[in-house]
């Protein structure tokens, strides 16, 4: 997730748009100027539109990473339970897509040390903030495969924790030290974008990533594996911001509905197919271990997913935009709580699961959706709240 919040995205167009403004006064009313006027609102148009898009794409994942964790079992069918796990699973890889088209989008006004103290406002501080109750609790009662932390101090565990966010109750938190690893290769990547034939090492990256499969999130979790495995995603997008959506848009200008047809098939039939040899994550305990499968098809099936859905939500950006942009304004503050109200609400009679006779927890697909929708309606409502609570120091505080 790239970390630059939606207002400060929205002050960016503010100023572009005044540049643009500033240089068509100078025009003169010529018809050089007239003809710089419909340039500059153009691309303005443009811009917004780009960006709005990518806002709502940002709702969509969102909702599709609470879905992952609050969908247990909705089926008494494994097979459609399986599918629904391939479906779900790996959505990060979205999120780290969209970071890296936005690094890419915002690079004319990337400088090393602005970027930098942006990233520590916007994400670490409300990192530091939100999982401050996961590593006390994490610390004090819950370690399980991380019992030899006992052996340490309270205050060494404490910073172990924060530095290990996946060992934490509040585990999604994982997506931080590998964000954060993203963020510190920046001055690579600034070097990609100014040179963009050297995208062309997508390709044997990905490749690599299909083959070292994830980290898996036990005791045998590594940051840098992980880091290694999301780096050709995130270069991903910055080529499709940089090249590749404005081919891809051009090729699917005029068919809405063939954009969505292929957002479908990646949605749809992928996991289908490749849920015959595995389901779920490709977790690994280390690199080229193939205990989960030797192609790790769901990161392939995801991005193509992402490009699909940057094009397709451009047809329809007045529902979209309704619906899914208030989520991706929030969509930080809701991945950073939305486990916390997961685990508040799992055990309440409306989401409680029921225990099978094969031993496996079932519960029913409109109980999955209830949950869904009260865990990002709590944790949306919570990032508003203290916006409306602490309007001066709400981005540190929850991300939003």
């Amino acid at each position: 997730m790239e970390s630059v919040h939606p207002l400060v995205q929205s002050d960016l167009l503010k100023e572009s748009s005044s540049e643009e403004l500033r240089g068509i006064e100078a025009s003169g009313d010529s018809s050089g100027g007239r003809l710089a006027t419909r340039a500059a609102l153009a691309t303005t148009a443009e811009s917004k539109s780009r960006l709005g898009n990518i806002q709502s794409l940002r709702g969509l994942t969102i909702c599709l990473i609470v879905m992952t964790h609050t969908t247990i079992a909705p089926f008494h069918s494994h097979t459609l339970n399986h599918y629904i796990k391939d479906t779900l699973n790996n959505t990060t890889c979205i999120f780290t897509f969209i970071a890296g088209y936005l690094f890419q989008y915002l690079h004319k006004r990337y400088q090393f040390g602005d970027y930098f103290r942006k990233k520590y406002t916007n994400v670490l501080l409300p990192y530091i903030v939100t999982c401050a109750y996961s590593v006390y609790v994490s610390a004090q009662y819950h370690r399980d495969a991380y019992a030899w932390l006992d052996n340490h101090s309270f205050i060494y565990r404490v910073a172990w924790l924060y530095l290990h966010p996946a060992a934490q109750v509040n585990y999604p938190l994982w997506f931080m030290g590998m964000i954060v690893l993203l963020y510190l290769s920046a001055p690579v990547f600034s070097a990609i974008v100014r040179h963009p034939r050297w995208y062309l090492v997508i390709v044997p990256l990905v490749c690599l990533s299909a083959l070292i499969h994830r980290s898996a999130l036990d005791e045998n979790y590594s940051l840098i594996h992980m880091w290694v495995y999301f780096i050709p995603i995130y270069m991903s997008g910055m080529w499709f911001s940089q090249q590749g959506e404005q081919k891809l848009t051009a090729l699917l200008r005029d068919s809405p509905y063939l954009a969505i047809g292929l957002c479908f098939m990646a949605l749809i039939s992928l996991p289908m197919l490749t849920s015959i040899w595995h389901t779920g994550n490709y977790a690994e305990p280390g690199y080229f271990t193939f205990r989960t499968g030797v192609v790790d098809w769901n990161l392939i099936d995801k991005l193509v997913l992402a490009m699909f859905l940057v094009v397709a939500l451009r047809h329809f950006p007045a529902i979209v935009g309704r619906t899914l942009d208030p989520l991706g304004n929030t969509s930080f503050a809701i991945y950073f709580v939305h486990y916390y109200w997961i685990r508040a609400l799992a055990n309440l009679r409306p989401f409680s699961t029921v225990l099978g006779t094969d031993g496996h927890h079932y519960t029913d697909p409109v109980h999955c959706l209830l949950l869904t929708a009260t865990v990002i309606a709590a944790s949306h409502g919570t990032a508003v709240l203290v916006k409306f609570l602490a309007p001066n120091h709400h981005r540190m505080l929850i991300g939003y």
